[in-house]
């Protein structure tokens, strides 16, 4: 009799606690998905990196201004805002999956792009106009822009979506910049904001640099626009020092930097051989190394800080990608101050380190200075 008001008494409880769920709606809210492209107006550019609200659902565009939000049924407020453009509100009621495309306005002229120009080099060290057609790309490309607005009063390259400040030098009224592109299809925009803070977007450029495969680029800049940072990366075993000596090019030491730009000691082929494809290491110029094949070592990361032009502290980061042509690269970014008084010196960065089966880590290798 005792384990039957038991049971009675638990279909009770069961029963009230459905009956609440009812009240309250089960479940909970239902939600659909809001999409749209985000484009500048008149001109109709994708604008990356827009932010994109509704409530406490947030989400930023893509390369090509393409945002996806998933938001509750009903009445909602979409707010959508960019730097240097005029924020977009737009009251919603939602009831089923939706497209929005918002054009942002922007208080700035058109831009002037008769001395903006995105260039290349080809393997035999020419300079072309950006094209995609039977040309073999190094990893790198130039842009450059002048008077794009009377005054330009700063600048950002985006590519793949991703925004970096460019230097604008204002004498010339003009900036320019050497950008490691990534493997395969690259979008690449320029944006400008004028002297009262409104913005205008250039329209999207594409490039593929097709090289595989690519087991390694490391890409070193900061951000001091005057600084002259050296990236230098060596190839040891496990029972060597981890050091650097600075001016070592000689057969034999496995090191490339800009004075050593295409060693051949580092495997057999060249395929094992890193190329150093770019001198820069400042907020304008990044440094560019990339190897397509890693054979077995430790390859220790160092930045030497060839000149630091007076700036008090200079931030220094070195962005590494692993298996760069794969479906699914590894990108790591390490960064380190240095000060004025670490002016012709090296910083140790971090090792990867490759055993005998491929197996790729980074580690800490203590460095012997």
């Amino acid at each position: 009799m005792k384990e039957r008001k038991l049971s009675v008494a638990f279909l009770l409880v069961l029963l009230v606690s459905l009956m609440l769920v009812g009240c309250f709606g089960g479940g909970g809210t239902k939600s659909y998905t809001l999409t749209g492209t985000v484009t500048e107006v008149e001109t109709e550019v994708p604008l990356a990196g827009a932010t994109v609200q509704v409530g406490a659902k947030q989400t930023t565009t893509n390369a090509w201004g393409l945002y996806e939000l998933r938001v509750p049924e009903g009445s909602v407020t979409l707010i959508v805002a960019a730097e240097g453009y005029e924020t977009h509100e737009q009251d919603l009621d939602l009831t089923k999956d939706t497209t929005i495309d918002v054009e942002l306005e922007t208080q700035a002229e058109s831009l002037d792009l008769g001395y903006f120009e995105i260039e290349y080099i080809n393997v035999d060290d020419d300079w072309a106009v950006l094209s995609d057609e039977g040309i073999t790309l190094d990893s790198y490309m130039y842009i450059e822009g002048e008077d794009l607005f009377p005054i330009m009063a700063s600048a950002s390259v985006i590519l793949n979506g991703e925004e970096t400040p460019l230097y604008v030098d204002d004498e010339n009224n003009e900036f320019w910049v050497y950008m490691a592109l990534r493997p395969g299809l690259n979008t690449i925009q320029v944006r400008v904001w004028d002297g009262e803070g409104s913005a205008r977007t250039t329209p999207i450029q594409t490039l593929t640099w097709d090289i595989a495969p690519l087991d390694l680029l490391v890409i070193l800049d900061s951000d001091q626009p005057g600084t002259d940072l050296d990236l230098h990366i060596m190839q040891r075993s496990s029972s060597e020092a981890n050091s650097l000596v600075y001016e070592t090019s000689d057969e034999g030491d496995r090191h490339v930097f800009w004075n050593n730009e295409e060693p051949s000691d580092f495997g057999t082929g060249p395929d094992q051989n890193p190329i150093y494809d770019n001198d820069g290491g400042s907020l304008d110029d990044q440094e560019i190394i990339y190897l397509k094949e890693l054979t077995p070592g430790d390859y220790h990361i160092w930045v030497y800080a060839y000149g630091l032009d007076g700036n008090a502290l200079t931030e220094a980061r070195v962005q590494v990608v692993l298996d760069g042509a794969t479906d699914n690269p590894t990108k790591k970014v390490y960064q380190e101050d240095f000060t004025l008084s670490m002016e012709k010196e090296g910083v140790y960065f971090i090792t990867l380190r490759v055993d005998e089966s491929g197996t790729k880590s980074f580690v800490h290798v203590e460095p012997t200075l």
